[in-house]
């Protein structure tokens, strides 16, 4: 805890905002992460683990949600699940759209 401030006889907090180790969602997945290699899951599927985790991270971020596992909640799950599904996948598909359409514009007519 804090030290005893002096002067006001309150207790001052050292750490502010810091999430602790317990409820870390990095550290969780870490965890997580470890029990997957040890359970011989291929490279593709952990590269997947890795890029999902990385998506809810940036989810969380966007919404201004804290990393700590007290944070998340059905209601946050379904939300994470409907913007990957529509606002996510459709940017992305939007993205690869148009990458495509430049590369057919580069091409010579036969």
């Amino acid at each position: 805890m804090g030290a005893l401030d002096k002067r006001k006889g309150k207790r001052q907090l050292n750490e502010r905002f810091a999430v602790s180790n317990d409820y870390s969602i990095e550290l969780l997945f870490e965890r997580f992460y470890r029990v997957k290699v040890s359970e011989g899951r291929k490279a593709r599927t952990l590269e997947s683990y890795n890029e999902n985790f990385g998506f809810l991270l940036q989810y969380l971020d966007v919404r201004g949600i804290g990393r700590d596992v007290r944070n998340i909640t059905v209601e946050l799950l379904r939300d994470y699940i409907a913007w990957m599904l529509y606002e996510k996948f459709v940017s992305r598909v939007i993205s690869i759209n148009q990458s495509v359409n430049k590369q057919s514009d580069l091409r010579l007519p036969q």
